[in-house]
């Protein structure tokens, strides 16, 4: 705003304002995309943390149960052609 009103009251040219307009809107996409990223990382962090405490909950087991298809497994399609496809619930995590 600053550079706005000394632009306004001609206290600088056009062209420093213009130049640091530009460096201005540079400034808000660098934030915008560090933003982004760490929303992203808070995201996963937040998944990998949920997989690592249900993993942690079922330690020590030797047979798949039913808890453990549930809290692991998002859904399971059969296919008419007999193909199995497993959607997991930490796809994200674990690829």
């Amino acid at each position: 705003m600053r550079r706005y009103e000394s632009y306004t009251l001609g206290e600088c040219s056009k062209e420093e304002f213009l130049k640091h307009k530009g460096e201005i809107i540079d400034k808000i996409r660098e934030l915008e995309t560090q933003i982004d990223k760490a929303d992203q990382t808070r995201v996963f962090k937040g998944a990998e943390s949920e997989m690592i405490s249900t993993c942690q909950m079922f330690t020590g087991q030797e047979e798949l149960t039913y808890e453990m298809a549930h809290a692991f497994v998002e859904q399971i399609t059969i296919y008419r052609d007999y193909r199995v496809e497993i959607t997991w619930k930490f796809k994200d995590c674990l690829s």
